[in-house]
């Protein structure tokens, strides 16, 4: 058997450009969890106050499970046959999240800006995972569905953490 290495190809019923389209999309999904990876680090190495401790969990553990969805959609693409991005730059030219370079926010405030990214990030995977499913590649959908219930999750705990206990006011 003389086949060079490029000339294998994995059968996944995609044609080129179907695969192409499927690439391109999760490389905006790389990117925007790379950022949001990033703005995790950046919370739960800076944030101040008196629930410094529990902040600095909740974000370590949410950064660390974003690393997992980071490489799982990198990994994702390569077995799609494309190269993953990976350089800030490339990152930041893709993503569909802002970033605030030199901004240090106040606790609640660092709530409020995970919690609206992964609004935004959830929003923009319902959106990827309408788009893959039709081009029929159901591995890469069912992965985002997976996904999509994580951040749902992620949102939900961050916010708690935003939420007036009427209870208390007692």
């Amino acid at each position: 058997m003389d086949m060079h290495p490029h000339d294998i190809k994995i059968e996944l019923n995609m044609n080129d450009k179907e695969r192409s389209e499927v690439v391109l999309h999760l490389k905006k999904t790389l990117s925007d969890e790379y950022v949001l990876f990033t703005k995790l680090f950046k919370f739960h190495w800076n944030v101040e106050g008196p629930f410094f401790g529990p902040l600095h969990s909740l974000f370590q553990g949410l950064y660390e499970q974003n690393f997992k969805t980071v490489d799982l959609v990198a990994e994702r693409i390569r077995a799609l046959g494309h190269k993953a991005p990976g350089t800030l730059k490339e990152f930041l030219d893709m993503t569909r999240l802002e970033e605030n370079p030199g901004v240090n926010p106040q606790d609640c405030y660092m709530l409020e800006e995970v919690f609206h990214d992964l609004q935004k990030i959830i929003r923009e995977l319902r959106d990827d995972e309408k788009k893959i499913e039709k081009l029929n590649d159901r591995v890469t959908s069912n992965m985002l569905l997976g996904i999509i219930e994580q951040h749902e999750k992620s949102a939900w705990m961050v916010r708690s953490h935003l939420e007036k206990n009427e209870n208390t006011k007692k």
